[in-house]
């Protein structure tokens, strides 16, 4: 049994549900504690019991406050996504594309020239939505993130505002 075979996790504070998915699953924002670590912002969905969970994202106190600011920005400023009039393309084929639609901001800028954006993107011709991820520096590469719709990305930034006193 390799090392990472048993991840242990301790909800520590539940902040907010973003959006509740059906009777069994919610996206949430809590406080987790994974395997004895450090207490971290989490974003992920859950299912009743927290038992289990799908991927997500752990932010570090001051990446969630900068995630804050800068969705309490686009919220407050006159240049919005139109999100309704946004058409959805479909595709065939089965490779992974996206298309960034609006760049919101940087969150983490890290020594080997990746950051931690939120950006506004359509993944493989869907519907456009708030997403969160580590990009290379040509936007060519990324990590595994989150996506959200407007609704819950505007709920994450207002629980984050309210929490870190923006």
């Amino acid at each position: 049994m390799s090392k990472y075979d048993e991840v242990t996790f301790e909800i520590k504070e539940h902040l907010s549900v973003l959006k509740t998915v059906n009777d069994v699953w919610t996206k949430e924002v809590n406080i987790v504690s994974w395997n004895g670590g450090p207490d971290k912002i989490d974003i992920r969905d859950w299912d009743a019991s927290h038992e289990r969970m799908t991927r997500g994202i752990t932010l570090f106190d001051y990446i969630a406050e900068k995630l804050a600011k800068v969705l309490t920005d686009y919220k407050n400023s006159d240049d919005k996504f139109d999100f309704k009039s946004f058409e959805p393309k479909e595709l065939k084929d089965d490779k992974v594309t996206f298309d960034v639609l609006k760049h919101i901001g940087v969150i983490e800028d890290r020594k080997d020239g990746w950051t931690k954006e939120v950006n506004i993107v359509s993944w493989n011709g869907g519907m456009a939505k708030f997403d969160i991820r580590d990009w290379d520096s040509a936007h060519e590469r990324m990590t595994r993130g989150i996506t959200l719709e407007e609704d819950a990305a505007m709920k994450l930034g207002e629980c984050l505002a309210e929490r870190y006193g923006i």
